[in-house]
């Protein structure tokens, strides 16, 4: 489940793909390829739908719940009063930010450094829907049927909470023709990072994971001592946690 984008977006994207990469590609410094081609893939998966009157009824009460009880507390902890006011300071925000993403690359070399590149690569897909498809059943079946029970919930439930607050701001992500984005992400991304951009579904669970895990295992009521040590549990959950969330600027999708 993703945050979607509206038919304006997408007709400005598939405007924007039918160019070849040559024409629109700009060479960034230290050999860097900016405004790379994409899968149009996403675009072309239709709606699930059940009939006219029941989508409409869902999709209204769906809007009335991420609106309301989603979006509202969130501009609240920002202090804002309103959606509106919430989106236009954020959007004039994502310029700034932009070139943040762009001088952030171009230091650090990304789209030159394959060792790198591969790495930021990585990590990213550890947010990934695809890599919970594979690690939650085994967390389950090997590890902790509890744990995994709870595990999946927040992870779903994260997922739906960010995909449907993106769905009420409506940010975007950097622009491709500013930041390197590398070609693998059309494939490796289950949208090719062509939703909204706020808030982070990645980061959401780069941050609530590894902190869920550490409450679960040193602090539930009535569990087991752990031996390994409380310092290294919270050193490895802020570098998951940091890992995934300077790949994603790195890769140039926030």
């Amino acid at each position: 489940m993703q945050g979607g984008h509206g038919d304006k977006l997408s007709s400005v994207i598939r405007s924007r793909v039918c160019k070849t990469e040559e024409e629109k590609a700009g060479q960034g410094k230290g050999g860097r390829v900016r405004g790379s081609s994409f899968d149009q893939a996403y675009d072309s998966v239709d709606e699930i739908q059940i009939s006219p009157a029941i989508d409409g009824l869902l999709d209204k009460l769906r809007s009335w719940f991420s609106y309301y009880l989603l979006a509202t507390p969130v501009i609240w902890a920002y202090g804002h009063t309103s959606v509106k006011r919430f989106k236009r300071r954020k959007k004039k925000l994502v310029k700034s930010g932009t070139a943040f993403v762009s001088k952030l690359q171009t230091f650090l070399g990304c789209g030159t450094r394959p060792w790198m590149d591969g790495y930021f690569v990585f990590t990213s897909l550890l947010a990934e829907e695809e890599f919970y498809l594979i690690s939650l059943p085994m967390l389950i079946w090997n590890v902790d049927y509890l744990f995994g029970r709870y595990m999946t919930l927040l992870v779903c439930g994260s997922l739906i909470a960010g995909n449907m607050l993106k769905d009420v701001f409506k940010l975007p992500r950097p622009s491709r023709h500013l930041v390197w984005i590398p070609p693998v992400m059309s494939s490796i991304d289950s949208t090719a990072a062509r939703d909204f951009g706020f808030p982070s579904t990645h980061a959401m669970n780069a941050l609530s994971n590894p902190l869920f895990t550490l409450l679960y295992v040193y602090y539930r009521p009535g569990g087991d001592a752990v031996a390994f040590p409380y310092l290294y549990t919270v050193l490895l959950g802020v570098f998951w946690f940091l890992s995934i969330t300077v790949s994603r600027m790195c890769l140039g999708v926030h």
